[in-house]
């Protein structure tokens, strides 16, 4: 490790890491895995600082791309990976896109104990929703969203999208069984939005969800690199 790396507190590392996130929206979830203990520097990790510092280097020029030609109704992913996060919390990873590009990314822990996909899934769910219509209600507040030709298209529904065939069919329904209940109670505002209209809920395989490297770890370096420019707008 770099010498020079230490020489700074954990939270100044965490606080420029924060800043360059927003142009490497792959580094965000590395990101908040190392912020975890950065008011501790006996556990705060220096070389996973180090490493993601030099992947930003690497990246550097690259930055998020919008299409002027691309979708202009606001569309997200949703994914959650089970008992990945601390203390056997799982983490959700969602991702809003606005003309092919980035306009919100979140990889977090959830603050509820999950004991199953499904559970976990949903509460992802509930998360990227909350996440979609707020970035929607900033980009209609926008004055550029009263152009007639943009207007149209940006006050259509969101698209959200899950990689989870259980919750994407039981979502629209309620249809929760009596070992379910706790999850239908607790999430009924996802139905609620389907019901008015407020997103159209579609089901992607997982190759193709974007959020995927926001909720896990990938080993393989060209999985990573693939998912990497999906998110970023490249693909």
């Amino acid at each position: 490790m770099a010498p020079a790396m230490k020489a700074y507190s954990p939270q100044e590392i965490v606080g420029s890491f924060i800043y360059l996130k927003a142009s490497v929206p792959e580094s965000v979830l590395p990101v908040s895995v190392i912020a975890e203990h950065q008011s501790d520097k006996e556990k705060f990790d220096y070389c996973a600082a180090e490493q993601l510092m030099r992947y930003f280097v690497h990246v550097m020029n690259r930055g998020v791309k919008f299409s002027s030609n691309g979708n202009r109704i606001i569309e997200a992913d949703a994914d959650s990976s089970l008992g990945n996060g601390a203390k056997m919390y799982s983490r959700t990873g969602g991702c809003v896109f606005l003309a092919n590009g980035p306009i919100s990314v979140r990889a977090s822990t959830q603050k509820h104990l999950a004991t199953g996909t499904q559970e976990s899934e949903t509460y992802g769910l509930s998360e990227v929703i909350h996440d979609t219509l707020a970035s929607k209600n900033v980009v209609m507040s926008l004055p550029w969203s009263e152009v007639n030709e943009l207007k149209k298209e940006l006050e259509s529904a969101p698209v959200v999208r899950v990689d989870n065939q259980a919750v994407w069919l039981s979502a629209p329904k309620v249809v929760f069984g009596k070992k379910l209940r706790h999850i239908a109670l607790r999430y009924y505002h996802i139905t609620e939005a389907i019901g008015k209209g407020e997103i159209v809920l579609k089901w992607v395989a997982s190759g193709e969800n974007r959020a995927d490297i926001l909720s896990k770890r990938i080993p393989s370096p060209s999985v990573f690199k693939r998912g990497a420019d999906r998110l970023s707008g490249h693909v």
